[in-house]
């Protein structure tokens, strides 16, 4: 496959994702991929709902079940999560889980290296303020206002012509939040003696990308994992696949997760920080649409609920994810016949051998160009890895079991072969584990090789023309804005020939290395 048939589109936010995409696809007229009334009148049954995840028999109308905050702050299936917990429980029983992957001392500090450790911070933790009058519907400036009492009864206030305004003391972000999210009330917090947006009785932190705002007077704490021998080790971004084609269900796409979501835990509580994405392969007659966004941030905890609603439930993927990915599909090929449930997804191998390579290179030039959080500094870390169930496949079969735990081998095995300065003792005691398992040199071999090539595979094609000279050309009107915009999506995508020769020669190093040790 050329970079002329993939375009790669990236958001940190999902619900932005879903808002910005399905915009502009009301904007540009396009149709929707999937309707209210397709969604309510499928009749495909998968347990109590439908296909698209809509429950007939359920009390609460489709916007109530599908509302995006409230509504899919619930994984569609609870009982299939209990499974997984199971299933993790049974795996770490009969895995060394991580192998060399231990805790390791992690080092605070003020400068910005590593990522911004909020825990750390919160030891200092303060809610700021805002003043909030409802008689004036706006914000006070905090230099206008009062503090008086009544009795022992404290309150805030601001004068109009001489006369006292009652206003609420509020958690910075409460109004915007409540403001663009109707469903919040905002009722007094006794322990913070706040008014904080409230919904179903708890506080409410963020909502459509709306969020209460905190500081810290410590100042900024950055947290990075030490190396044996010195140096900083590279956080680990992890994509996992959201959604599958028609005939799978929410527990086929749960399988397909699991690997990943058993290498985060493990990494997290081994000092590793992790972000995770989700990715949306779509294949259209060829074209390659990959849609991609956040879900955890580094220093977040990995919710399973979280990462299960947006990998697996199918309100999300065949409503929200769907629609919005009409007119995302739209913006990157200006083309109005790539809807968003149009072809099929593409296979976990090509993701893994030949769509990551691009899509290391791509975030890796919007971070060199500033328009990408500078975050991620070792692009080998960028991981793709699932397991693609069979449509009729089980959660708690002991095939599935199997099958999972092969396939969290293999990118643990990688990660800590990445992490350590001693790459062959790794693949010593890789191979020791396999030996006593019973695996066959041969076997062994195999399973060594293509961790090492799958893993660290490169573009077939390398980057004929530098960035910098492409903007040279468009700043001097050489090229023109589409011409522009085609060759840089094509080119951003590639291998400079100095990194595919670092890659090959990495490979090839661990090759030898492996045939050395299998003799």
């Amino acid at each position: 496959m050329s970079s002329r048939e993939s375009y790669i589109q990236f958001s940190f936010d999902p619900y932005k994702w879903v808002e910005e995409g399905t915009k502009i696809a009301d904007d540009n007229n396009l149709p929707k991929a999937t309707t209210e009334n397709s969604a309510t009148r499928n009749t495909d049954k998968v347990g109590e709902a439908n296909k698209y995840g809509y429950k007939s028999n359920d009390n609460r109308s489709f916007s109530e079940q599908f509302d995006i905050n409230t509504g899919l702050s619930t994984f569609l299936d609870q009982p299939l999560l209990d499974i997984v917990e199971e299933n993790v429980s049974d795996i770490k029983s009969e895995l060394d889980l991580g192998g060399d992957i231990t805790p390791a001392k992690l080092k605070f500090t003020s400068r910005a290296i590593g990522v911004f450790d909020f825990s750390q911070a919160s030891i200092g933790l303060i809610r700021p303020v805002e003043y909030y009058s409802e008689s004036t519907n706006k914000i006070i400036d905090s230099s206008k206002v009062f503090q008086s009492t009544l009795g022992k009864i404290k309150y805030s206030y601001f004068l109009v012509d001489g006369e006292e305004r009652i206003v609420q003391k509020r958690q910075r972000g409460t109004t915007e939040m409540v403001s663009n999210c109707p469903e919040l009330k905002v009722l007094k917090d006794e322990t913070t003696q706040l008014f904080l947006p409230f919904l179903n009785g708890k506080i409410v932190n963020e909502c459509k990308g709306y969020r209460l705002k905190y500081a810290t007077t410590n100042k900024k704490v950055y947290a990075v994992r030490e190396k044996k021998g010195g140096g900083i080790a590279p956080y680990v971004d992890l994509y996992f696949t959201s959604g599958e084609n028609w005939r799978y269900n929410p527990e086929q796409m749960l399988i397909s997760m699991m690997p990943n979501l058993m290498l985060a835990r493990v990494l997290e509580r081994s000092g590793v920080r992790v972000r995770i994405f989700c990715i949306y392969p779509q294949n259209i007659g060829g074209t390659r649409l990959y849609k991609i966004f956040m879900i955890k941030n580094y220093g977040e905890t990995v919710d399973i609920n979280k990462i299960s609603t947006f990998t697996s439930d199918t309100r999300f993927f065949r409503y929200y994810m769907w629609n919005a990915s009409t007119g995302w599909n739209y913006k990157m090929t200006n083309n109005r016949n790539y809807g968003g449930s149009d072809g099929s997804m593409v296979g976990h191998d090509y993701i893994e051998r030949t769509t990551m390579p691009y899509v290391r290179n791509f975030v890796s030039a919007m971070i060199d160009r500033g328009d990408f959080p500078s975050q991620v500094v070792n692009k080998r870390l960028m991981l793709f890895s699932g397991l693609r169930a069979d449509e009729k496949q089980k959660l708690n079969s002991d095939e599935t079991k199997e099958e999972i735990a092969k396939v969290f081998s293999r990118i643990s095995d990688y990660v800590q072969l990445q992490l350590s300065k001693t790459p062959n003792k790794v693949f010593k005691s890789i191979i020791k584990r396999l030996e006593q398992k019973g695996d066959s040199k041969s076997d062994i071999k195999r399973y060594l090789d293509n961790m090492i090539t799958q893993s660290l595979s490169t573009t077939s094609e390398i980057r004929s023309i530098e960035l910098s000279k492409l903007d040279e050309q468009l700043k001097t009107q050489a090229i023109t804005k589409d011409a522009y915009d085609r060759m840089f999506r094509e080119q951003v995508q590639l291998d400079t020939k100095e990194y595919q020769d670092d890659i090959l020669e990495e490979r090839n190093k661990y090759l030898e290395m492996i045939n050395k040790n299998i003799s």
